[in-house]
């Protein structure tokens, strides 16, 4: 009990000494940003994006999606579906489900609950499993990126404590403004990935008076495009800002509700309001939030052991594959009626088969005639 109640004792104190002008540290904005991220402890939410496209200013496409995102502790499961059916088949494209525990990241794709596709083992549809170890990427769509909570680059999603410990240069800016609220602006050099360096820099803005959570990140950098022909240098600029939080116990805890995210690069704009639904904080989850299963029959790719698995009834691997013969119901091709069919796909018809070589030998002796006609008149001349 006293161990969660120390960050709502700090971040009482730091809103108090904001109150009056006090200046914060580098180190004291990172830790009150981690205290407020620390009091939640499982959550549960229905994310919805609904995103216009712009070209030179005209409106040229627009969608929407939708996405499921649960995290307790180490467990956390994302699912989304892009609504895509496959053009020759019907069946589903595009339908993610991925779970994380402290070891290894689930990937079940294309598998709709509701509707699900018959497969076996032999004929798995448009099903892909995998099983990978857990790494610092995110897990799917990472979700807490959108609610500011993370931050991408690369293959690595940090939270603000790990990038600023991370990066090769933090500034303190000191106050700012976001639509008359007072907030406080760090400009991060993101780190390089595999030993390389960096250009990318964030601008982070934390605000007090939210128990200093993430108001704003604005991400600029220059990226390589082709445009004409030509590899050209184009301004990117990505800003999201949470337009309104949610609090729960008491205005101590606040989780986003309201995002908005306008990216730019070059005349091409794009304009995305996120919004927050059906939310469960610090409480006990719904039944379905990690309730994660693999489909009997489907053949999982374990990038572990790099090898191929049968999937049981029981949600436990049956069976190693090793090859196609190693797979119940596989029934070998027979290359003697392979042939002979192929044969047939030539000649279909034994009568077609004689009348297109008696027509073979009249062309023929039609053109023997003829140019034996004509070496006659020549000599004759």
């Amino acid at each position: 009990m006293f161990k969660n109640l120390l960050p709502v004792v700090c971040l009482v104190l730091m809103r108090i000494e904001s109150a009056y002008a006090h200046d914060y540290s580098i180190e004291d904005l990172v830790n009150a940003n981690q205290n407020a991220l620390n009091l939640i402890h499982k959550i549960d939410l229905l994310m919805t994006h609904t995103e216009q496209q712009f070209d030179n200013s005209k409106l040229v496409g627009s969608f929407s999606s939708s996405l499921r995102w649960a995290r307790e502790g180490v467990l956390e499961r994302n699912r989304y579906d892009l609504k895509v059916e496959s053009k020759n088949s019907r069946l589903p494209l595009h339908i993610y489900d991925w779970y994380a525990d402290a070891n290894s990241i689930r990937m079940l794709r294309n598998w709709d609950l509701n509707k699900p596709q018959q497969i076996t083992p032999t004929k798995q549809g448009t099903v892909k499993a995998q099983i990978s170890p857990r790494t610092r990427g995110a897990i799917g769509l990472d979700v807490a990126e959108w609610l500011n909570w993370t931050f991408l680059s690369g293959k690595q999603a940090r939270n603000l404590r790990e990038l600023v410990r991370e990066s090769p240069g933090v500034d303190n800016l000191g106050r700012s403004e976001i639509d008359g609220r007072e907030v406080w602006q760090l400009r991060i050099k993101v780190p390089g990935e595999q030993g390389k360096p960096s250009k990318k820099s964030l601008d982070v803005f934390l605000e007090p008076m939210t128990n200093f959570h993430v108001r704003r990140v604005v991400d600029r950098e220059e990226q390589k495009q082709v445009i004409d022909d030509e590899t050209k240098s184009v301004p990117y600029e990505s800003v999201r800002t949470v337009k309104r939080f949610l609090d729960f116990e008491n205005a101590v805890v606040l989780v986003p509700v309201e995002i908005e995210t306008r990216t730019s690069v070059g005349p091409k704009i794009s304009v995305t309001n996120t919004q927050v639904s059906k939310l469960t904080v610090n409480q006990a989850l719904p039944p379905d939030a990690f309730n994660f299963r693999f489909p009997a029959d489907v053949l999982v790719k374990d990038l572990r052991s790099q090898k191929v698995v049968l999937w049981g009834t029981d949600n436990e691997p049956a069976q190693v594959i090793t090859r196609a013969a190693d797979l119940p119901g596989y029934v070998k091709p027979d290359l003697a009626a392979e042939e002979d069919t192929s044969t047939r796909r030539l000649w279909p018809n034994p009568i077609l088969s004689v009348i297109v070589t008696v027509l073979g030998v009249i062309v023929l002796l039609l053109s023997y005639r003829y140019f034996k006609k004509r070496r006659g008149c020549a000599s004759k001349t």
